[in-house]
């Protein structure tokens, strides 16, 4: 199975549950892209993943062409517009799912 790409929306507190899988699965996933509106907070994430990159919207996330997934974790309001955004953006991106927990 080949290595996700992954963009990233949200880099607050709940990212550091779900980076675990990166560092523990580095052959099954990469950050790619991180999106926070809070400064600094994409930076941080960003520096943590070789290669990733902090993007300065989430726009500017979904132009890029190495951004096959997207993990949206942002507050609760922003989850329907910015999986909207990422279908509407993203040929790469063709389903929505919602974790389960």
């Amino acid at each position: 199975m080949k290595t996700l790409s992954v963009g990233l929306f949200g880099a607050g507190n709940i990212w550091n549950q779900h980076k675990i899988a990166f560092r523990d699965r580095p052959d099954r996933l990469k950050l790619t892209a991180v999106f926070d509106p809070v400064p600094g907070s994409a930076a941080r994430a960003a520096a943590e993943f070789p290669g990733a990159v902090a993007c300065a919207s989430a726009a500017e996330l979904l132009r890029r062409d190495d951004v096959e997934a997207v993990l949206i974790l942002t507050t609760h309001a922003q989850h329907h517009p910015l999986a909207l955004a990422a279908l509407r953006a993203t040929p790469a991106i063709n389903s929505v799912e919602r974790a389960r927990g």
